[in-house]
């Protein structure tokens, strides 16, 4: 089977991957910095909470969208981390295993 086909993680892009959506979670995050309520104006009453509503509304997704990302960020990071360990631990199996074909007295 041809490598093209074969499943290949690329650490250094997931890792970066990673970093981008931590760093740009709080970028994100500070869009509402200001908050809505800078639109406040002259409203008779009733506009004037649906306009309240509407905003925090939209405030409370931005929040939400923020730690979506934030969230992407971590789970890009453990993915990392999850094949780095197995990575390792796959390759120590098979480097004892060739010492064992090696050297079949080291079998236990």
């Amino acid at each position: 089977m041809s490598s093209k086909g074969w499943l290949q993680v690329v650490y250094s892009d997931m890792l970066a991957a990673s970093r981008t959506f931590e760093s740009q979670a709080p970028v994100f995050r500070a869009i509402i910095e200001y908050d809505f309520m800078a639109f406040q104006g002259y409203y008779d009453n009733n506009l004037s909470e649906a306009m309240q509503t509407f905003f925090q509304t939209l405030e409370t997704a931005q929040q939400a969208i923020a730690e979506g990302i934030h969230g992407h960020g971590v789970k890009l990071k453990l993915a990392h981390d999850t094949y780095d360990r197995s990575e390792t631990a796959t390759t120590m199996s098979a480097q004892g295993l060739f010492q064992a074909l090696k050297n079949p007295d080291i079998i236990q």
